[in-house]
């Protein structure tokens, strides 16, 4: 037995590296998927909470990941789709109405994974709280049709913080040299 898992069984902590430097290893990228494929077609609350614990644990600023590794996770889950962004069929699921707890936050996941992926767009709004518009960050869900700002997101997956439709002044597509494909 290394020493390294040697301290891991004592329950020592083993040396991490600096933060914001974690790669993804062989066991987190066949655990991530695993569960993934497990939950997407789950009807649990684990299932809808999966999509938040992916954000919390990889994309939230006190994560451990490179960018390298979170470029790696929203590649992989913008560009496979399972019929859960809202544009599938749907239909299935009204014979088991509980199955739908899971839509919105899956739906909600992919669409931030495709604005990481090709650059998010920006959204300016006002209300009449503002004294000016404020520009952000948002993507936007069509089975919700609701804009999500990013940083709320990323701060809070669980909450369901959008910008309402009356309080967008305009909506700015990002250009191709914002992608974060790179």
């Amino acid at each position: 037995m290394t020493k390294k898992n040697s301290n891991i069984l004592k329950g020592k902590k083993a040396k991490l590296p600096p933060p914001d430097k974690l790669e993804l290893t062989e066991w987190d990228w066949t655990t991530l998927v695993a569960a993934w494929r497990y939950y997407e077609n789950g009807s649990t609350i684990a299932s809808a909470t999966f999509p938040a614990d992916i954000m919390h644990r990889f994309f939230s600023k006190g994560s451990q990941y490179s960018d390298e590794a979170r470029r790696t996770i929203a590649h992989q889950f913008a560009k496979t789709d399972h019929g859960m962004r809202g544009e599938g069929d749907w239909e299935w699921r009204k014979q088991y109405p509980i199955h739908d707890i899971d839509r919105a936050p899956w739906c909600k996941f992919y669409r931030f994974c495709e604005g990481y992926v090709d650059g998010f767009p920006t959204v300016r709004f006002k209300h009449e709280g503002l004294r000016d518009a404020v520009e952000t960050e948002a993507f936007h869900v069509d089975a919700t049709g609701r804009w999500y700002p990013v940083n709320e997101y990323i701060n809070a997956p669980m909450l369901e913080t959008w910008i309402p439709d009356e309080w967008i002044v305009e909506v700015i597509q990002p250009s191709k040299e914002n992608s974060n494909d790179n």
